[in-house]
């Protein structure tokens, strides 16, 4: 007995409500105005706090768009996108950093004093490192490039024996894949699941794990794991005449990882990816608890 049955989105309500939606949307960023204003925490739990409003609004626009709580993650595939994935990231960490950050300066009345020894610009005057903007830059790089590289595939021929296969290893009903050329694709957005972060994207391997994919997600844990402990150092350091004058620096040895990881990852999708022996290591990936 297969687990795939499709469950009802949990957040369906509010793609079919989108004044309910917007509602939300409201209270949620009016709580990340009213917490990072009146400052009733410390600036470490502040920072905690406005990530997670953030990331709820992100969710309540997700459920807004194809009722799932995860829906801003889901691609025009209709699979979680471990790119999109990566953006959001980066955006949740960098933004409710620098919200606390200049909420911080506002607050306390401070301007942040730049390399010269001289105040900056002002209370938003906060300086982001070039690591981190590089970062980012390689997340965004990513994030634009794939779905370009898996056009090239899109005009591709794939085989029916390969699709079959595909419907096989991921316990699919006859008509829930909806592939374009050698591009592996979901009929509807309710198909979409957390494992897809991890599986190929060719039919060829549509259900076995992607070890490039596997690479770039560790990676991408362990830089902003890393990263989420500096801010947290450098919000616990800060005094009560400290200001918040620019974001933790990045290794540049870790960009570098980050960089030639996001390289093989890319390449790897430019490659046609065939079934064959190989799909002898296969994933049981059913469909089955649709996140959200």
């Amino acid at each position: 007995m297969t687990n795939r049955a499709i469950r009802k989105p949990i957040l369906l309500s509010l793609n079919e409500n989108r004044s309910l939606a917007m509602g939300l949307l409201t209270v949620l960023i009016a709580g990340m105005a009213w917490l990072n204003w009146a400052q009733p925490l410390p600036p470490r739990w502040t920072w905690c706090w406005t990530a997670v409003l953030l990331l709820g609004a992100i969710m309540v626009m997700g459920g807004a768009v194809n009722g799932r709580l995860n829906g801003v993650l889901i691609d025009s595939r209709n699979r979680v996108s471990l790119s999109k994935f990566q953006m959001l990231v980066w955006t949740v960490l960098v933004l409710s950093a620098l919200c606390v950050g200049a909420a911080w300066n506002i607050k306390h009345g401070l301007v942040p004093i730049g390399p010269d020894r001289k105040p900056g610009g002002g209370a938003l005057d906060i300086a982001i490192p070039v690591q981190l903007l590089f970062a980012m830059g390689i997340s965004a790089g990513s994030f634009v490039a794939v779905p370009s590289l898996l056009q090239l595939k899109a005009n591709q021929a794939t085989s029916e024996q390969a699709l079959a296969s595909a419907e096989a290893r991921l316990d699919l009903r006859p008509g829930e894949a909806d592939p374009t050329g050698r591009v592996f694709k979901f009929a509807k957005p309710e198909l979409a699941s957390w494992t897809d972060i991890f599986l190929g994207d060719d039919v060829g391997n549509a259900g076995a794990a992607d070890l490039s994919k596997v690479q770039q997600f560790a990676i991408t844990v362990l830089i902003v794991g890393i990263y989420v402990g500096s801010i947290w150092a450098m919000l616990g350091a800060l005094g009560p005449r400290d200001a918040f004058s620019s974001l933790p620096p990045l290794s540049e040895g870790f960009v570098s990882l980050m960089a030639i990881s996001h390289a093989s990852y890319l390449a790897y999708k430019v490659v046609p990816q065939e079934a064959g022996e190989g799909d002898a290591t296969r994933v049981h990936d059913p469909r089955l608890d649709a996140v959200g």
